[in-house]
């Protein structure tokens, strides 16, 4: 008796997501990246885009009224590449493609999505996650080198190691992730206290992660908005009280006394965390300019505010001067207000959301991360491929589903 195997275009439609979302996702999928063209990765999008039309074509309206800024501002792009001022083109195009079709995925899966779709989605992407930090701390505890290495421009690493850093393992973008997840995280904890061990477990990975990888602000950001989730999510059980009040004195000493944790914390971090976290305490002890990274990240902020003064209307219409460390100030550098059409474009999905759950607990979720992540594009470029997973993928259909199934 022969069986026939059917694959319908929903698994097919579904199967395309996933495989779209790992290549962006760049954690495990870049093992292979080059070994799969671009025409395939691309022609996968639109294979998508064929099926999910197919299967309704009201979501089309949909992802134009959540998308038009990121759509206006891909037209922005292409255009000032015509007009021959193509240095923020050539920098950040690919990415906000990838911001364009998340935000695609986005305006289908948050709506549209099955129980099961949104399951298998997130479980994915979760366990591509973990993979990729379990490999990133054993690297890290085998070449400490590469704690600078996975924190800076591709030439830098190049010089740092000898050769190229090696592909598989997280950096810059997986550290920023986990920060932005840190609200949906908190959430997810405080609602259920079922399987305690594997939660602190997993929190403890993130912080071993984090400390080894020397990213000093994810770090920072990490601790402090996981402290203030907690504040606001512990609203269950008889003793919800006494725990808001032990985690808002918890806060107070750690401000108060950041000075001695900092102190205490820099002999056991590496060079660059140690360097980094003693330029933040010189700062905090004596106040004043900085002499190391701190004071070059005040330069180059300068530098693209400076460029926005200049031109407030249009900036330098994509060409330098920006300074590459703040997605805000680098967009108003390089297109002024106009340049703001794009930044509206990052956080059109998780407003979206946040009027979606307008009436219920998880507004606050949305709200947290979108402070979380203005903060991270003030002070840093905060256009990863993987952080924009977590901000317009993970992060609001994570919620979706546990307002589902609750």
């Amino acid at each position: 008796m022969k069986y026939k195997m059917r694959i319908s275009y929903h698994t097919i439609q579904l199967f395309s997501c996933i495989f779209v979302l790992l290549w962006i996702n760049a954690g495990n999928f870049s093992l292979v990246v080059d070994k799969v063209p671009a025409v395939i990765k691309l022609g996968t999008v639109g294979m998508w885009f064929l099926f999910t039309y197919l299967s309704g074509k009201e979501f089309i309206a949909r992802f134009i009224k959540i998308g038009w800024p990121i759509i206006i501002f891909d037209f922005l792009l292409f255009f000032s590449k015509l007009m021959g001022h193509s240095d923020f083109y050539n920098q950040y195009c690919q990415i906000y493609i990838y911001i364009t079709i998340l935000t695609l995925f986005y305006s289908y899966y948050f709506f549209y999505g099955k129980r099961r779709d949104l399951e298998l989605i997130l479980t994915i992407l979760a366990i591509d996650i973990v993979i990729v930090i379990i490999r990133t701390i054993a690297a890290l505890l085998q070449n400490p080198l590469l704690a600078r290495a996975i924190s800076t421009s591709y030439s830098v690493a190049l010089s740092v190691l000898g050769t190229e850093k090696p592909r598989g393992i997280g950096g810059y973008g997986l550290c920023y992730e986990l920060v932005i997840l840190t609200p949906f995280i908190a959430y997810l904890f405080s609602r259920d206290n079922k399987k305690k061990a594997i939660k602190y477990a997993f929190l403890a990975m993130c912080a071993i992660f984090l400390f080894q990888a020397q990213i000093t602000m994810a770090a920072i950001m990490f601790i402090a908005i996981y402290i203030v989730s907690q504040f606001f999510f512990s609203n269950q059980g008889k003793y919800a009280f006494l725990k808001r009040i032990l985690i808002g004195i918890l806060a107070i000493v750690i401000i108060i006394y950041s000075d001695n944790i900092i102190s205490f914390i820099i002999p056991y971090a590496g060079s660059e965390l140690g360097n980094r976290l003693g330029e933040l305490r010189a700062v905090i002890q004596y106040g004043g300019s900085s002499t190391g990274d701190l004071a070059t990240r005040f330069r180059l902020y300068k530098e693209s505010l400076d460029a926005f003064a200049s031109n407030p209307i249009w900036g330098s219409f994509g060409n330098k001067p920006f300074g590459n460390h703040s997605t805000l100030f680098d967009l108003l550098a390089a297109y002024g207000i106009l340049g703001m059409v794009g930044y509206a474009g990052l956080l059109r999905p998780q407003l979206n959301a946040t009027y979606v759950f307008r009436k219920k607990k998880m507004a606050t979720v949305i709200v947290i991360t979108i402070i979380s992540y203005l903060m991270l594009s003030i002070v840093n470029v905060s256009v990863g491929s993987e952080i924009m997973v977590a901000f317009i993928i993970i992060a609001p259909l994570g919620l979706r589903l546990f307002d589902r199934v609750n």
